[in-house]
């Protein structure tokens, strides 16, 4: 993803959110299309970060239901690595 000062975004806004921004801007000390920037870009990520974890949990709660309901046998080298440590560790 590039950055460029070039590209926009325009939208029409309500006369009192505006207000609410241009007083939150002025709060802050930075011009209101700064703040308005950095707002979005926090909610986008946020939003983003969200969606990924929804989707990484569906995935991993699939992959447990499946787990649980076909479980994979251990193979050999995973034996032998269990016998391994029991015997090590006197279990």
């Amino acid at each position: 993803m590039t950055s460029s000062s070039d590209d926009r975004l325009n939208m029409r806004l309500g006369a009192d959110l505006k207000n609410q921004i241009q007083q939150a801007a002025k709060l802050k000390g930075v011009p209101v299309s700064g703040y308005a920037k950095n707002v979005l870009a926090a909610a986008v990520a946020r939003d983003l970060q969200e969606h990924e974890f929804l989707i990484l949990s569906l995935r991993d709660r699939e992959a447990f239901a499946a787990a649980i309901i076909e479980p994979v046998q251990p193979g050999p080298k995973s034996i032998n690595a269990a016998k391994a440590f029991k015997k090590r560790f006197s279990l």
